[in-house]
């Protein structure tokens, strides 16, 4: 995990994930890009403290819980999904 701390930007566009957890100590990452691909379940830990745009666009998610300490969030692209629940947790 050591090497990823000082990661900013993840893009995994145009795969065919259908699941993904993310490691916690990601404090740095400003830019989680996961569209185009399969996901129906999407696990943030808490610490992405630093994240300022998350895109899940043109996945398969159903229900998505973001962790309260997503301070720094400014953009937030959740469109052509098949949402039925989005959970934003309250500090």
């Amino acid at each position: 995990m050591t090497k990823l701390k000082m990661l900013t930007l993840t893009a995994l566009t145009g795969n065919k994930l259908r699941n993904l957890t993310l490691p916690a100590g990601l404090t740095t990452l400003t830019a989680l890009d996961l569209q185009y691909n399969q996901l129906t379940n999407l696990a943030l830990p808490m610490g992405l403290t630093s994240l300022q745009v998350l895109n899940v666009e043109d996945d398969e998610l159903t229900e998505l819980a973001l962790p309260a300490d997503l301070t720094a969030l400014n953009a937030l692209g959740l469109g052509h999904n098949r949402l039925t629940n989005v959970i934003l947790n309250e500090s």
